[in-house]
């Protein structure tokens, strides 16, 4: 720069770029930016004569062509970088261990052209990381340059953009008039000159095969040339002995395209983006994910694997338009559903977060016109006033009431004021039988003995050394490396599930108990004696049928009312008392079959009817046979009342008036059907009592 400043004004920079080959030596050519075009104008008239000499050497000038300018929109969207200045001994390997430093696995792929080389990242974040964090770093003892690549005109050499004009004459020679700074000599180009005066210049160094450094002057022979560079390269070969040269052809094998650069991207409003864009709405919305889960490293690795081209929309685009236009379609959908149901049962429950803010959730369930269970959850909503049965009872209240709607809750004081505030009706056969059970576990000796059961479950918790010599026990014993359960009074079967895990440890918690390691911290826990154990393993075997009850009520996919009687009349024989049982296994027996004998009594004819309906239990081996007949006497008349009714219908309309011959006729009818349908096989106990 100070050189170009004795001899022109108004320098503002000069570009050197170095050797391919020796860091230490630049290519012989440099770019001298001016402060205004006229400033060069006055530069180039001055140094054109070429008869001015830096560090000894005559230099030659000409106007350099600027680089096209790419849009920004474009540039927004460019995720590969432009490397230069790098080593020739600098591998592709190398180079993606380096821009991968950053993020491990954030490199696409590399490629590398002589001494310059374009990174690909598999995101543009990771492409504006790794450039903050190489460029000016030192690789293979060479000071890199990066920079985002351009998606027009082909980099070479030293970076700039250049063309080969038109024109009838070329001069071939060493060129060192473009070194500028060191005065070192640099590596040969090609020098055409065009008719109308002017010169442009293109490196010559590799990939091209570099010209000989001991040329000396150059030789000024006058060649023909008409579009193609075949005397050039005759002429080489013929009187400097160079049998490589480059020739357009050569350029374009070298030359990545366009698309190498900016792999083909998906159109937002493409079908396939929009289908991805809103499977990633449904995904946020089924797994409950915040969003800013589509900012997550992860989660992008995962989508440009599946689909490379789709571009992530931002999470704004997720929370303002996609999940609220997916929130009003699926809001119609159930409204239109609930229109054409005929009725609707209700299901709700209170919870209570983790930052202790109270909830209700409202689920509706009904039967299509194709009998398929459809289950919609139709609020989540704050509660912060008293759960009391009148406040809960108001969010209850259904608008629609002539969906005759029934609500189905667990068994708690303010559950069923919520329902008679509702006018609806209340209960959970699940959960029915879980106050059954807690009562017959508040016995005396039950209680006593998961006293003790959670006392030794909480001290294994609680200590890390208990825990570990629990593990070695177990491994030595032979025992599944199982942790030890705590009951929870709320959580269903969570009592038995205690016992039965206990019991299946039982030999290493009592090993590790005596342990030398655990005689300070276990002084205060006692193991359990034969007796105990005996207690716990007919306790087991009490609950285990209950618990089979109320897995299948919450496993069954489409539960219905019809389950009830036959669950209920199941439990009852199993809590029978038997002469082999002892005084503890009795006690809680007869607690349980008198909580559950009172349940449901007033509408038992109900649960008979819809049990009687159910392909699985027509039957009814669970009753008397009065009971039976009684029940299906009743099928029958209600029937033939809805067939009389819309029979009168269809006849009022015809006729005016219809008379006895009518309700004879529809009584007849239901009878033979109703008779065919005892007569048919039952359905098996898996099946769909909906098909």
């Amino acid at each position: 720069m100070e050189e170009m400043k004795k001899v022109t004004d108004g320098v503002v920079d000069v570009i050197v770029y170095p050797s391919a080959t020796d860091k230490n030596r630049n290519r012989g050519f440099a770019f001298v930016e001016y402060e205004s075009h006229k400033a060069a104008a006055m530069a180039r008239r001055k140094l054109i004569p070429e008869t001015l000499q830096l560090w000894g050497l005559n230099i030659q000038v000409d106007w350099a062509e600027p680089e096209k300018d790419v849009d920004e929109e474009t540039m927004q969207r460019v995720r590969v970088l432009y490397v230069r200045n790098l080593m020739l001994s600098t591998s592709e390997e190398t180079l993606q261990e380096e821009f991968s430093r950053g993020r491990r696995g954030s490199v696409e792929r590399v490629k590398k052209l002589t001494d310059y080389a374009f990174v690909h990242y598999r995101s543009r974040q990771d492409a504006l990381d790794a450039l903050r964090l190489m460029d000016g770093a030192l690789i293979d003892g060479a000071l890199v340059a990066v920079s985002l690549a351009k998606p027009a005109g082909g980099r070479e050499g030293g970076g700039a953009t250049w063309r080969r004009g038109g024109g009838a004459r070329g001069y071939v020679g060493r060129n060192p008039a473009m070194v500028a700074g060191g005065g070192q000599t640099g590596d040969g180009l090609f020098v055409f000159q065009r008719e109308d005066g002017g010169m442009e210049g293109r490196n010559c160094t590799s990939p091209r095969p570099p010209l000989p450094l001991h040329l000396g002057n150059p030789c000024l022979v006058e060649l023909k040339y008409t579009g193609k560079t075949t005397n050039l390269a005759n002429y080489l070969k013929r009187k400097h002995g160079i049998t490589q040269v480059t020739t357009p052809n050569n350029v374009a094998e070298t030359t990545p395209p366009l698309s190498y650069f900016f792999p083909q991207t998906l159109s937002r409003t493409s079908k396939r983006a929009l289908d991805v864009t809103s499977a990633i709405a449904n995904f946020i919305c089924k797994d409950m994910r915040t969003y800013s889960v589509v900012e997550n490293e992860g989660f992008r690795d995962l989508l440009h694997t599946l689909e490379p081209r789709y571009v992530m929309p931002s999470r704004q685009h997720f929370s303002e338009k996609c999940i609220p236009n997916l929130y009003n379609e699926v809001k119609a959908r159930v409204k239109c559903d609930l229109e054409k149901a005929t009725r609707v049962a209700i299901t709700t429950d209170g919870w209570t977060s983790h930052t202790i803010e109270a909830y209700v959730t409202v689920t509706s369930h009904h039967i299509d016109s194709d009998w398929n269970m459809k289950n919609y959850v139709l609020q989540t909503r704050v509660l912060n006033e008293a759960h009391t049965g009148k406040n809960i009872g108001s969010v209850h209240r259904v608008g629609d009431k002539d969906k005759n709607p029934a609500l189905v809750t667990d068994n708690a004081s303010n559950m069923t004021v919520a329902g008679v505030e509702a006018n609806l009706s209340p209960h959970c056969f699940g959960h029915t039988i879980n106050l059954a059970t807690q009562r017959g576990l508040k016995c005396t000796a039950a209680a006593r003995l998961l006293g003790r059961v959670r006392h030794i479950v909480a001290f294994f918790h609680k200590s890390t050394v208990a825990s570990a010599v629990l593990k070695e026990r177990q491994t030595l014993l032979g025992l599944p490396e199982h942790k030890l359960k705590q009951d929870v009074i709320t959580c269903w079967n969570s009592s038995y599930d205690m016992l039965e895990r206990f019991l299946e440890q039982q030999a290493a918690v009592c090993a590790s108990l005596l342990d030398q390691k655990m005689r300070k911290e276990a002084c205060d826990v006692n193991t359990l004696n034969e007796s105990d154990i005996s207690a716990a393993e007919d306790l087991v075997g009490l609950l285990s049928p209950v618990k089979v009850a109320t897995t299948i009520m919450c496993e069954e996919k489409q539960p219905t009312l019809s389950m009830i009687t036959p669950l209920k009349a199941k439990l009852l024989d199993h809590l029978k008392i038997s002469e082999e049982d002892y005084t503890l296994v009795t006690e809680i027996k007869l607690t349980m079959a008198g909580d559950l004998r009172d349940r449901y009594v007033n509408v038992q004819q109900i649960l008979h009817k819809a049990s009687a309906l159910d392909p699985r239990f027509k039957k009814l081996p669970y009753t008397s046979v009065e009971d039976e007949e009684k029940t299906f006497e009743c099928l029958i008349t209600e029937a033939a009342a809805l067939w009389d009714q819309t029979k009168r219908k269809a006849l009022a309309q015809l006729f005016g008036d219809t008379n006895n011959q009518t309700e004879k006729s529809s009584r007849r009818i239901t009878q033979a059907e109703m008779v065919k349908y005892k007569d048919t096989d039952s359905l098996t106990l898996d099946g769909n009592a909906l098909d």
